[in-house]
């Protein structure tokens, strides 16, 4: 059964402090999630003009959009990375001055619902991605050795970085790599017990951060 979805923010004293001044007519939400910063903040400051936010999630997004209806006139809703944040400022009816707002992380959400592909404590599909699609699966079976090695390194700061880009090579050739258990169990594998859960953890998030 899937999870019910909920968000409650963090921080909101210091969020509605800090950003939410008098003069603020643009709000940018870099990571809207289920809206609940959204909310917030619209509830608490009515003279804000617009709220232009970004979500990746498209289960959230839709969420937040069915959340803030209320605020449907303000909102402004792209499935898009936040890094696209001057694009779509230019094109929006927003006005100066700006506050900007970064909730980075994953949601509690995403990481319990196994099929989203997040998690390597269930045994789910290789997404890793908000888009839905089996990046990580796609990425994970055909990446050469030498990137696979690269990305755990960089991005994972593993020193068996080599070993698990070898193992995952080899595995691949057996039989195509679809779960995250078959991900976490490789890792496992090629480092010392003792680690494992550090080793499979910065391995996922390698992973997250290469897709």
């Amino acid at each position: 059964m899937k999870k019910e979805l909920f968000h409650l923010p963090v921080l909101h004293q210091e969020v509605l402090e800090q950003l939410c001044q008098k003069d603020i007519q643009t709000f940018f939400d870099g990571t809207l999630g289920l809206g609940g910063h959204a909310e917030l903040i619209l509830n608490h400051f009515p003279t804000l003009q617009h709220y232009v936010a970004t979500e990746l999630d498209l289960e959230h997004l839709a969420y937040a959009q069915k959340r803030l209806n209320a605020f449907a006139t303000k909102i402004n809703i792209h499935n898009t990375n936040f890094s696209n944040i001057a694009t779509i400022l230019q094109e929006s009816p927003s006005k100066k001055p700006l506050a900007v707002l970064l909730d980075l992380g994953l949601c509690s959400n995403q990481v319990d619902q196994a099929e989203k592909g997040f998690s390597f404590h269930g045994d789910g599909p290789l997404k890793m991605s908000f888009s839905g699609e089996n990046s990580a699966e796609v990425f994970l079976n055909e990446a050469s050795t030498e990137h696979l090695s690269r990305v755990f390194k960089e991005y994972g700061e593993l020193s068996q970085h080599k070993r698990i880009a070898q193992r995952i090579a080899f595995a691949r050739k057996q039989v195509p790599l679809k779960t995250t258990r078959q991900l976490r169990e490789i890792i496992e594998k090629a480092t010392h017990p003792r680690e494992h859960k550090r080793n499979v953890l910065l391995g996922f998030q390698a992973i997250r951060m290469e897709v």
